[in-house]
């Protein structure tokens, strides 16, 4: 993946040039207008991410997971990792930002039930000292809740199960209130997959190469199957318009380096 770098925005570039005390705010690319373009995710609850395979979407999930550790603690950001294929998200391994992970155990069905669990007590929490969201509630509770994203990569095998279609409903009504977020990405975003009511439960739609012109304009993005690799992506904002981005870049070796970093800083603190 690291020969891909020059044809790449350097995440390193877009970190750092916003205000720091914004935990959740995440670069996502550069624009035709050269503009550097954000999300704050602490204001969206859903985010799908399309695409072939190689087009770019985990390099991306990357550099989304990479700008948030090096902005957050353990004590304000958790993590919630599924990979149902196996093969990604391995390198975050160990690291204590982490609530749960599926890579190479368990059944992901457990994860719904244990991502439930953490809303439902969310709710309770709130609703017991009537307070609406979760910024209210640590303003005026000792015992602070994190934020908690939830990545899924390549959620193709998910997305037919309504278990899942059920979980994103209710992550698109309240997340944002509880300070659950929901990042999930698939390489298939035809209509069979997807109906019109689960696409509309999603803040941001981000999309790499689509296969053909179909995907295309049953995601409401077209043009995006002429999208070229290597990080070329349409982004559509709920309530918003539709804007071509190029994706910024972290290498492996960066990632290793900041988990590796992250790692020994907690072994410190435990000492």
């Amino acid at each position: 993946r690291d020969d891909l770098e020059d044809r790449y925005y350097r995440l390193s570039k877009l970190l750092f040039k916003k205000d720091l005390n914004e935990k959740l705010l995440v670069p996502i690319g550069i624009d035709d207008k050269k503009e550097k373009c954000f999300v704050d995710l602490s204001e969206i609850s859903t985010m799908l991410i399309g695409g072939e395979t190689g087009s770019g979407k985990s390099v991306l999930i990357d550099s989304i997971i990479v700008s948030l550790l090096l902005k957050n603690t353990p004590d304000n950001l958790k993590f919630v990792f599924i990979d149902p294929k196996k093969i990604e998200l391995f390198e975050y391994d160990g690291i204590p930002h982490i609530i749960d992970s599926y890579f190479d155990t368990g059944d992901w069905k457990n994860k719904i039930i244990l991502i439930k669990e953490i809303i439902d007590k969310r709710i309770e929490l709130l609703s017991g000292i009537c307070v609406s969201n979760i910024k209210k509630y640590n303003d005026v509770s000792t015992d602070k809740l994190s934020q908690v994203i939830i990545v899924i990569d390549e959620a193709y095998d998910m997305i037919h199960d309504k278990e899942f279609i059920e979980l994103v409903r209710c992550i698109g009504s309240v997340g944002v209130n509880v300070g659950v977020h929901l990042i999930i990405s698939t390489n298939l975003c035809v209509k069979k997959e997807f109906d019109k009511e689960l696409l509309s439960l999603f803040s941001y739609i981000l999309t790499f190469d689509l296969s053909n012109s179909e995907q295309s304009r049953y995601m409401n993005l077209k043009g995006a199957e002429f999208l070229k690799t290597c990080g070329e992506a349409m982004v559509k904002v709920r309530g918003e318009g539709v804007a071509k981005i190029q994706a910024p870049y972290v290498s492996d070796k960066e990632i290793n380096n900041i988990v590796e970093f992250i790692k020994n800083e907690n072994s410190a603190i435990n000492v």
